[in-house]
């Protein structure tokens, strides 16, 4: 796979955030109680998750890149609704029967009248993206188009396509850790994660 400049400057630039990330995680110290741990722990999942895309694109090996992302974005919104939505019993459900009471779309719903989130941002994400995650992780047409070219069987990912993965992945990467630092009262991690924030993504809405 033949990798162009400027995809090989935005993969870069995401390990050095893969690494800025994990150095601003390193000694945070979250509270004990369920719903900061609970949350915290899917926060985590959602950063270990970007990693692997970043390494896996780095390794040319983008189908399994692309098949994170929906569990990246689902960590996210799972964690924020076990935070900030979620009553105890419904935690206490979650940690003995892993289940949620609602589905995707109704957790994001519920999210987005919070204040944090009512920028609308997740819905946005889901309507646009929604369809296109489902079919990368469960092996749908999105992910089997990807694979032929020219009458042969490989990896056939155009660099847009590349670079929105590597964009969306950081995007959700600093908003889990702008999140894991609001768990953790460390303002410091939060405006840190704010100002990499309109750094990396200059073109996006800033964080709440």
């Amino acid at each position: 796979m033949v990798v162009s400049e400027e995809l090989q400057t935005a993969l870069i630039k995401a390990s050095e955030l893969v690494e800025w990330i994990s150095v601003k995680l390193d000694g945070v110290e979250m509270k004990s109680d369920d719903r900061h741990r609970v949350p915290a722990l899917l926060f985590d999942v959602a950063i270990d998750h970007h990693q692997g895309i970043i390494k896996l694109l780095d390794w040319r090996n983008c189908a399994s890149a692309f098949a994170l992302l929906r569990c990246e974005f689902e960590c996210f919104v799972r964690g924020a609704w076990l935070h900030y939505c979620a009553n105890d019993d419904q935690i206490e459900s979650f940690i003995q029967n892993d289940r949620l009471p609602l589905d995707f779309a109704k957790l994001i719903d519920a999210l987005e009248q919070q204040p944090s989130f009512q920028n609308q941002f997740l819905s946005v994400i889901k309507d646009q993206a929604w369809k296109a995650m489902n079919s990368y992780t469960h092996g749908g047409t999105y992910q089997i188009s990807r694979r032929l070219q020219d009458g042969y069987i490989e990896s056939n990912f155009e660099d847009a396509e590349l670079l929105e993965v590597i964009q969306f992945s950081g995007m959700m990467a600093v908003l889990t850790l702008n999140q894991i630092a609001t768990l953790a009262d460390r303002q410091d991690i939060v405006d840190e994660s704010q100002v990499r924030f309109i750094s990396n993504f200059p073109n996006l809405p800033p964080l709440p």
